[in-house]
């Protein structure tokens, strides 16, 4: 004859816990958030910042993923305890960099960069840093896919050229070596809203308001606004127009 618990020690064990000790942790690409509780798993004499997340099986995270928690940026680089139906266990690694490839064309990724390997070269006995290379780790997500080998982008002091990429159970991994410095491009474009009509009459007021950005990040910065005929129109220090005479905008 068998036995149904009307209960499950464990889960019961990690709803608790959860109840006591659960955070509010946050999926860095999709922003959604979720509870979770940690253990730190550190030494004391290992200067990478590791936690352990325990989370319910339901969260929609999987190793690779990026999680924020307070200041920190971490990478998940395993999903342990599928024996269970209740909870998930991951080694998070806090990350100590970010990836803005130098043309512009992705900004902002998170990672992990690993010890330079091959970079002291010994030369009159002065030991200088001229050549080296050094393993990245970060979330493969649709934007970290789009790096491509021959990308360069600066972190850590130096520019660093793609030489190899490959993804792996949900990390992708990216080989870089350092090369001359260079410095990233700069494209500043300006978007402005505000003209919502194709005509406007005399007596109408537009209010503008000017976005500026630097490559694809939005920045800040300060605006003169001037009118280049006030015949047909005139423009205030903040952004509003007046039209003097009836304008069709294309």
């Amino acid at each position: 004859m068998g036995i149904n618990l009307m209960y499950s020690p464990l889960e019961t064990v990690f709803e608790a816990t959860m109840e006591r000790e659960g955070r509010t942790v946050t999926a860095y690409t999709s922003g959604s958030q979720f509870q979770a509780f940690m253990r730190r798993n550190d030494d004391g004499n290992n200067y990478e910042d590791r936690i352990t997340l325990f989370y319910p099986v339901t969260v929609p995270i999987i190793q690779g993923s990026l999680v924020s928690y307070g200041n920190k940026i971490y990478i998940l680089i395993n999903r342990e305890t599928e024996e269970n139906h209740c909870y998930y266990k991951s080694s998070a690694l806090a990350c100590n960099g970010m990836i803005t490839l130098n043309d512009g064309t992705i900004v902002g990724i998170p990672c992990y960069g690993s010890t330079m390997k091959n970079g002291l070269v010994e030369q009159n006995s002065i030991m200088n840093v001229i050549d080296g290379n050094m393993e990245f780790i970060t979330e493969s997500n649709s934007l970290s896919r789009s790096i491509k080998i021959g990308n360069t982008f600066n972190e850590f002091g130096r520019t660093w050229k793609i030489d190899n990429i490959y993804y792996k159970d949900g990390v992708l991994h990216i080989i870089a070596e350092v090369k001359a410095n260079e410095t990233p491009v700069e494209n500043l474009s300006i978007v402005i809203d505000g003209l919502t009509e194709a005509i406007y009459n005399i007596g109408d007021t537009v209010q503008l308001t000017a976005t500026p950005y630097i490559n694809t990040i939005v920045t800040s910065g300060t605006f003169t606004w001037e009118s280049s005929n006030i015949d047909v129109a005139t423009i205030d220090g903040e952004g509003l127009v007046t039209f003097e005479y009836v304008a069709c905008i294309v």
